[in-house]
């Protein structure tokens, strides 16, 4: 691996900006942007309370009121870039308490959180030149006019990373009083659609040239290998997870590498994932994708599996596909609770339906429902309010983010964290 912070660095846009530049010629993180504003929206330890404003516990949490100190434990980030596969292109970062075991040589692994984007099918995609190039021609699908003539590579790793989905703050804040030790990557997908890092045995050798290359960061000698690894998908990347349309997904891959799925893999979480442009493309992939993580957990007791979802017959079928599994289940009626907008009652709409929240007797296998009508805007398919997929009753949640379908991610990822393998946190947080 090879640390191209410094070319990335100018390549940034203003709202995206996390590098800045450093000593001797060199790009470093800075802290203000690696964990950006005063505060994060996040879930606590259930997601669904019929007593909290519209029915769930996310709120926003003030920093400075969990002792968030960013200049000391913001960690390190870099852009990282190999010179082999058709994805090259990885942010990476390491909170203080991986490196400082690193240092001393005293981690047996490197425990790494992987998070799948959705594909970049787009033409604006197509028409740049991967990874450092710039978008020559954005007209297409799903495209914008203000992507012309900018580095979309750049700006989508740096979003998942850090500055949009606030991902670095929520592994901070996960376990409130315990810190990280885990490494955070992002891999940034050309049109093949990470159809490297899907491969058990290869996505082992990367992550293995990214502990390789933390250690060094660290100062470290030696050698020290992968150890735990969690992946998460969200919206249409959950098709990484089992593959559909040819490609083949991760879990594709449960009797050829056993070793990796009962000695590294411990969690999958699967954000919002759209497996499908209709309810019956999407089940014909969800069916098969959660057999093979039942599978998976018959085979790793320690094996965890988080589903957050505004599709009602992925949560139906979760919950009846293995009888009794699910032992604690919470419902409710979303019209029922405090609106944190009254006003929104009286108006003309469709009303919000019901949340569902689920959990193994063991607690590692877990699922949140919340439907499209509970956000005012779940997604937006085209530029007028007719193409808007919601409910004008629905839950207000600007300035977080302008649709629901994001909201999964950017509010509920901490949650996931916090559900994870407590060895995944040490001690208090530095």
């Amino acid at each position: 691996m090879r640390n191209v912070s410094t070319v990335v660095e100018p390549l940034q846009e203003a709202w995206v900006k996390v590098f800045v530049p450093g000593p001797g010629g060199t790009a470093v993180p800075d802290p203000d942007r690696l964990v950006p504003g005063d505060k994060i929206a996040v879930a606590g330890w259930h997601v669904l309370d019929p007593t909290s404003p519209d029915g769930i516990t996310v709120k926003p949490v003030k920093y400075a009121d969990v002792n968030l100190d960013r200049e000391k434990e913001s960690g390190k980030f870099w852009a990282l870039e190999r010179d082999r596969g058709s994805t090259r292109l990885f942010f990476v970062w390491a909170p203080p308490a991986l490196l400082s075991e690193l240092a001393g040589g005293g981690t047996s692994g490197v425990d790494v959180h992987v998070l799948f984007h959705p594909p970049t099918y787009e033409a604006c995609y197509r028409n740049t030149p991967y990874w450092n190039g710039r978008c020559r021609d954005w007209r297409g699908k799903d495209c914008a006019a203000e992507m012309q003539d900018q580095p979309l590579y750049v700006r989508l790793g740096l979003r998942y990373a850090a500055v949009d989905f606030l991902a670095v703050a929520h592994h901070l804040i996960a376990l409130r009083g315990r810190k990280p030790r885990m490494a955070y990557v992002v891999p940034v997908a050309d049109n093949a659609d990470f159809a490297d890092l899907t491969h058990p045995g290869q996505l082992m050798d990367v992550l293995g040239d990214i502990a390789s290359f933390l250690r060094t960061a660290a100062g470290a000698q030696g050698q020290v290998p992968v150890g735990k690894v969690m992946l998460s998908a969200y919206s249409r990347s959950g098709t990484r997870l089992l593959g559909v349309g040819g490609k083949v997904g991760v879990l594709r891959h449960l009797d050829s590498h056993r070793e990796f799925f009962a000695r590294h893999l411990v969690q999958v979480n699967a954000f919002d994932i759209n497996l499908g442009n209709n309810p019956k493309e999407r089940m014909e992939t969800f069916v098969p994708l959660w057999a093979a993580v039942l599978r998976w957990r018959a085979a790793n007791r320690a094996a965890r599996a988080f589903v957050y979802t505004a599709y009602a017959d992925h949560l139906t079928h979760m919950l009846t596909a293995r009888p009794g599994l699910f032992t604690e289940r919470r419902e409710v009626n979303l019209e029922e609770v405090p609106w944190s907008d009254e006003t929104l009652r009286a108006v003309r709409g469709a009303v919000r339906g019901r949340g569902v929240e689920a959990y193994g007797d063991d607690g590692k296998v877990g699922v949140v429902h919340l439907p499209t009508t509970f956000f005012q805007e779940y997604i937006r398919n085209g530029p007028t309010p007719a193409d808007i997929v919601g409910n004008v009753r629905g839950m207000e949640h600007r300035p977080a983010h302008p649709h629901g379908h994001g909201w999964f991610l950017r509010s509920l990822l901490s949650h996931a964290l916090m559900h994870g393998d407590p060895a995944l946190f040490a001690g208090p947080r530095i």
